[in-house]
C-alpha cells in the first residue's frame, strides 16, 4: 500500500490529466522518455494543459531534478493503458531527441534513486524486469514483495522508452534491487541520498556488515584509494 509521495521531489505542478484514485495497488514502475532534454518545469507546463490529455506521476529533468505532476495515489495518463497506469508509478525521463534517445548520467542517477524510493515506500524489496510482455505477464505478481517493470511500447505503437533506456532496464532492475538491500541509515531526506545510492549501485562503495553506511563517519585515505580503484575498473 502506498505510504506517501517521494521526498526526492524538487518541483511540483499538479496536472488535471488524471483519473483520480487508482483502482489497483502499486506494483509496477513504467519508465518513459521525454524526447527532449527539458527541465521539470517545462514538463510540468506540458502536463498542465488539459488538451494534451497526458501526464505522469513523476518526471526527471536533464539536471537530475525530480518533478511531480500526479499524486502516486492517482492514476496518471502515461502509458496508453488504463490497466498499466492503474498499477504503475510512471516516470518521464529527459532524453535526447534523436536515436537512441540517450539519458545523461545525472538524470540516470536520479532515476535509480527515484525507483529505489518508490519501491521502499510501497513495501517492495526488489525490482524485477522481464524483456518481453509475454514473460512479464507469465511472472507478474508471482512475488508479492516485488515491484515489476513495464514498457510503454507494450501497450501502444510507440518506440518509448527508446533503445537507450530499454537496453538499461536490466541494469536499473539489478541496481535498484541492490540498493533496496543496503544502508539502513541512508534515507531519502538526506542531501547525499542520490549520490550514495548511485555510488553503491555502481559498486564503488559498500556498507558495513550490519547494513549501515555510517555517512557521518570520516573517510580514511585507504578507503578513498579503494573507491578510486573500483571506479577505475579494478586495474
Amino acid at each position: 500500500m502506498r505510504m506517501s509521495n517521494s521526498s526526492l521531489v524538487d518541483y511540483t505542478k499538479w496536472s488535471p490529466n488524471n483519473s483520480g484514485a487508482r483502482k489497483q495497488a502499486i506494483d509496477i514502475i513504467t519508465i518513459h522518455m521525454v524526447v527532449g532534454q527539458c527541465a521539470v518545469e517545462t514538463l510540468g507546463e506540458v502536463f498542465a494543459n488539459p488538451s494534451r490529455q497526458a501526464s505522469s506521476n513523476y518526471g526527471i529533468g536533464y539536471d537530475g531534478r525530480v518533478g511531480q505532476y500526479v499524486d502516486e495515489a492517482n492514476r496518471a495518463w502515461t502509458s496508453s493503458s488504463s490497466w498499466n497506469d492503474n498499477r504503475a508509478v510512471t516516470i518521464e525521463t529527459a532524453s535526447d531527441t534523436y536515436y537512441p534517445y540517450a539519458v545523461n548520467d545525472i538524470a540516470y542517477m536520479s532515476l535509480l534513486a527515484l525507483c529505489t524510493d518508490i519501491c521502499q515506500r510501497n513495501g517492495k524489496n526488489k525490482l524485477l524486469w522481464y524483456p518481453t510482455y509475454d514473460e512479464f505477464i507469465s511472472h507478474y505478481q508471482e512475488d508479492p514483495d516485488a515491484m515489476y517493470m513495464t514498457l510503454h511500447r507494450w501497450f501502444a505503437a510507440t518506440s518509448c522508452p527508446g533503445q537507450y533506456l530499454e537496453e538499461r532496464m536490466s541494469d536499473i532492475s539489478s541496481n535498484v534491487t541492490k540498493l533496496l538491500k543496503t544502508f539502513t541509515d541512508v534515507t531519502p531526506d538526506m542531501s547525499a541520498y542520490r549520490a550514495i545510492e548511485w555510488m553503491a549501485g555502481q559498486g564503488y562503495v559498500q556498507g558495513y556488515k550490519d547494513g549501515t553506511f555510517r555517512p557521518d563517519q570520516p573517510l580514511t585515505r585507504a578507503q578513498l584509494c579503494v573507491i578510486m580503484w573500483r571506479m577505475a575498473g579494478r586495474p
